[in-house]
């Protein structure tokens, strides 16, 4: 059996094949309605001075977390600092952006940005829930299981036995 973490395996194709920048504006937007902006806000101010540059500002950022992460998805050593590193930032200036836009902490963040790709993946593949937990980042299948059911209120399991019916 290929390792499913491996960039040539299926897993990982698979993946990168439901990726699109219309899902992805989608789903910033319902993070954006869900949590509006709040005490970050003076930060993303000092970056533009009226609200429809700043609200440009924090989708493009938003795009941009979004954008690597997805395209580490596979690689569970991918968090936090390189994240920030990637991005030409602190992780504290990070945290503080993110926590503005969306409401949650980086690792918040990445985790629910990898249980969203999980969830596409368990409706449209037919991968196995290990195959998927593996192949979204998670070094375990039992921890993916439980905050998976913790983000959704339902198990990987149901997710894919209700699509089918």
């Amino acid at each position: 059996m290929k390792n499913p973490t491996s960039p040539n395996s299926s897993v990982a194709g698979d993946i990168y094949s439901l990726l699109s920048k219309e899902e992805l504006i989608i789903q910033l937007k319902a993070l954006q309605k869900a949590n509006p902006l709040k005490r970050g806000e003076k930060e993303l101010q000092s970056e533009s001075n009226t609200p429809a540059i700043k609200h440009i500002a924090g989708q493009d950022l938003l795009f941009r977390i979004d954008t690597l992460v997805r395209s580490n998805l596979n690689d569970p050593a991918f968090g936090n600092s390189r994240l920030a590193n990637a991005l030409g930032m602190s992780e504290s200036q990070l945290y503080r952006k993110l926590k503005a836009l969306t409401g949650r902490s980086t690792a918040i963040y990445i985790r629910s940005v990898r249980l969203q790709s999980a969830k596409n993946l368990l409706v449209k593949t037919t991968l196995t829930i290990a195959q998927v937990a593996y192949g979204c980042g998670f070094n375990s299948p039992s921890y993916f299981t439980h905050v998976y059911a913790k983000e959704f209120d339902i198990l990987p399991s149901q997710t894919r036995n209700e699509e089918m019916e």
